[in-house]
Order: structure tokens, then sequence, then C-alpha cells
């Protein structure tokens, strides 16, 4: 029988949003930090190794910084008018 050692891995992360916890996955990603993602109790979890905790904690902090305000919220334009002038105008052709 194998015996596997057992690993100590860090939460860097945890959210309600499984998109949110796939998001965080793709920046470790990239940056080939591996990484595991686990559900428990409704919570989406990215957990790395321990000593790559450090590094993704860093790294995650510098997405969430580089992308606070994203996406920017539109603002509604004002109305020009309600569309009156428009229907007769193409009334009379």
């Amino acid at each position: 029988m194998e015996v596997r050692p057992q690993r100590s891995l860090s939460i860097v992360f945890e959210t309600g949003s499984a998109r949110r916890c796939r998001e965080r996955a793709l920046v470790l990603h990239a940056l080939d930090i591996p990484y595991e993602i686990l559900e428990l109790e409704g919570q989406h979890i990215l957990a790395v190794d321990m000593s790559h905790a450090d590094q993704a904690r860093e790294q995650l902090g510098l997405y969430e910084s580089e992308n606070r305000g994203w996406p920017p919220v539109l603002r509604q334009l004002p109305r020009a008018s309600d569309g009156v002038l428009g229907a007769l105008c193409y009334a009379t052709l």
C-alpha cells in the first residue's frame, strides 16, 4: 500500500460565487501557481500549497487593485425627446 504524504493547503480566496473563484484561479494559473478549487457548504474556496501562499495572496491582491471599479458603471443618457418629432417627420414622408 502506497502512503502519500499529506499536503498543507492554505486558503487564499473564499466566496459564494463560483465565477469569482474561477477568475482568481485563472490569475494563479497564468503565474504557474498550483491551486485547488474546493466547494464547501456553498462556499467556493481557492487553496494553494503553503509554500505558494504568500505569492498567491500578493498576486491576487494586485489583481484586485488593478480591477477595482471594473467593469465601469454606465450612466443613463438623458432622453433627447419622446420620439413625437421623429414620428411626425416619418409620417410626412
